[in-house]
């Protein structure tokens, strides 16, 4: 564990001053996450980090994600390779300061390669580099420089604006399913502040619709 003992928690004594930011302990991170589950580890199970960092709780929501495909479906069917988009797509976090939006979507990209064997994509080097940009574009969607207290907007940010990433017959397909099971509908969503202090089971954000887009495969969603 002397890995985490040299862990940072902070990256400097004026980003403390001014915006309090302190990071969360690699074992606390998965102490918290174990006390979430069986539900953090679902494969589809949205996660939003409204002050996200640098990703330390993402990182590790999308681990064990990846650790469910594996038992599931493997590593190399084109179902795992349907599940790592909606893992990665069902993540979201928000934070005040670009070098750790930055750093948290370079994060999960890193995880996401790193997790399809090399010789997987050579017979398609073209469908890797696609679902690559794809990947990055759901990342630069869900991982958003702004502020959690201000999704409306206000004088020093604009409204916050999150992607719903839809598959619709993902449940249901199989490596040979027909096109339509690997179809991506896209929802742009706004994310309204609620009462503070809702009662329990109330929204305190609740997303209106703004913008829908047709269905496509996932592998084109930057297009």
């Amino acid at each position: 564990m002397a890995g985490e003992q040299d862990e940072r928690l902070i990256k400097s004594r004026a980003r403390v001053r001014d915006h309090g930011e302190v990071f969360t302990p690699a074992w606390l991170v998965r102490a918290m996450c174990d006390l979430a589950e069986p539900a953090v580890g679902e494969i589809g199970s949205r996660v939003f980090e409204p002050a996200c960092g640098d990703g330390n709780f993402l990182a590790e929501v999308l681990q064990r994600k990846l650790a469910a495909i594996h038992r599931r479906y493997g590593r190399v069917s084109a179902r795992a390779q349907l599940e790592r988009f909606r893992a990665v797509s069902s993540l979201y976090g928000i934070d005040l300061l670009p070098d750790n939006v930055h750093t948290c979507r370079e994060r999960l990209y890193a995880l996401w390669a790193a997790d399809i064997p090399p010789w997987r994509w050579r017979r398609s080097q073209r469908r890797f580099d696609a679902t690559a940009a794809a990947i990055r574009t759901v990342l630069a969607r869900n991982i958003l420089c702004g502020n959690t207290l201000s999704p409306n907007g206000n004088a020093e940010s604009a409204p916050i604006l999150l992607c719903e990433w839809c598959l619709p017959s993902a449940e249901g397909c199989t490596p040979a399913a027909v096109p339509s099971a690997y179809e991506v509908a896209v929802t742009q969503l706004e994310w309204r502040l609620s009462d503070l202090f809702a009662r329990p089971n109330e929204l305190f954000f609740t997303p209106a619709p703004v913008a829908t887009h047709p269905p496509r495969p996932y592998w084109e969603v930057q297009s």
